[in-house]
């Protein structure tokens, strides 16, 4: 049983890697070279260097908010929950949709003393509360850059336009997702006795109220944290290889770029999200080849980032004191 589990794991990252490697053949076949060589000789190290340390800043803002969802479930002060949350990130390095991390998460701080189940929950909550923040920011961007005539309905941004519907709606599902307590509830009863606490502590922490019933500071640091930073790096990027785009058009392409990589068809999201960038630049009336180029060198600041922050928490000092009541 072991060997063939082993197995289709094998089979799955094969079909993967050929998946990602298939789509940047695909983009380098399809792009014009000269203007991918062109936006590549545009670089220059010290502004690129900038967008690593403005990417770096992310960590520290999502691990307060870290702080702010488990402050009350541990005996660990808040400089702690900070760097172990540094360390946590360093495994998403090779593993999907940040699994490693929340892995590295549970474990870890189970074994400090917090609930299992509620950890479980408040993880789901702070993946819920990341997708909300995306979506709200990114129809902020969506917004502004339609009023003021930065984004122009035309037959190639059409997926652009059709994605501020869609994600319209999620966002709507997800704001009132607690409503849905009294259902699970009542489904919980139906279960094991042994089970009934453990789920309905998990999904009360996972489906929490939404900003307007709370929790202000975690949602803010999720917009600052993961859209405004992530924003930022981007636009230096472009504005590196030259390309002149308004920044509220680079918050919809980094966005949606974000993502559509979580469509769990190749390693890493690589080559979905160099095409997807690629795509989005033309999409908005810009050069694709520019696109492509952000989206790999983006990409690659964003793993050196992860690499950086993860030695960072291991050189931290540890402070195992417990904190003050």
């Amino acid at each position: 049983m072991i060997s063939a589990l082993k197995y289709k794991i094998t089979a799955l990252g094969t079909v993967k890697a050929c998946v990602s490697i298939g789509l940047l053949t695909l983009a380098l076949w399809l792009l014009d070279w000269d203007g991918l060589t062109n936006a590549f000789q545009q670089l220059d190290w010290l502004i690129t260097i900038a967008a690593l340390g403005v990417l770096l800043l992310e960590f520290p803002v999502l691990g307060f908010r870290w702080v702010l969802l488990v402050k009350h479930e541990l005996p660990l002060t808040k400089y702690e929950i900070v760097r172990r949350y540094f360390i946590a990130v360093f495994f998403s390095t090779f593993t999907p949709a940040q699994i490693g991390t929340d892995a590295h998460r549970f474990f870890d701080l189970k074994k400090a003393g917090a609930h299992g189940s509620r950890l479980i929950g408040l993880m789901i909550y702070e993946r819920i509360v990341g997708l909300g923040s995306f979506i709200i920011f990114f129809l902020a961007c969506f917004a502004f850059a339609w009023t003021s005539g930065q984004l122009l309905p035309t037959s190639e941004a059409w997926i652009i336009f059709m994605a501020a519907p869609i994600l319209t709606l999620v966002g709507t599902l997800l704001m009132f997702g607690h409503k849905l307590l009294p259902v699970l509830s009542w489904i919980s009863f139906r279960l094991p006795s042994a089970w009934v606490t453990p789920v309905m502590d998990g999904a009360r922490a996972a489906l929490a109220p939404s900003p307007v019933g709370g929790r202000y500071g975690v949602w803010l640091l999720s917009v600052c944290g993961g859209c405004v930073i992530w924003m930022i790096a981007v636009w230096l990027i472009a504005v590196d290889v030259g390309a002149e785009i308004p920044i509220a058009v680079i918050g919809i392409t980094a966005i949606l770029t974000d993502l559509v990589r979580l469509l769990p068809i190749s390693i890493q999201g690589i080559g979905i999200r160099e095409i997807t960038f690629a795509y989005l630049f033309q999409a908005a009336g810009y050069s694709a080849e520019d696109g492509f180029v952000v989206g790999i060198v983006a990409y690659a600041l964003v793993g050196l980032a992860v690499i950086l922050i993860g030695v960072i928490g291991y050189l931290l000092p540890r402070k195992s004191s417990p904190k003050s009541p």
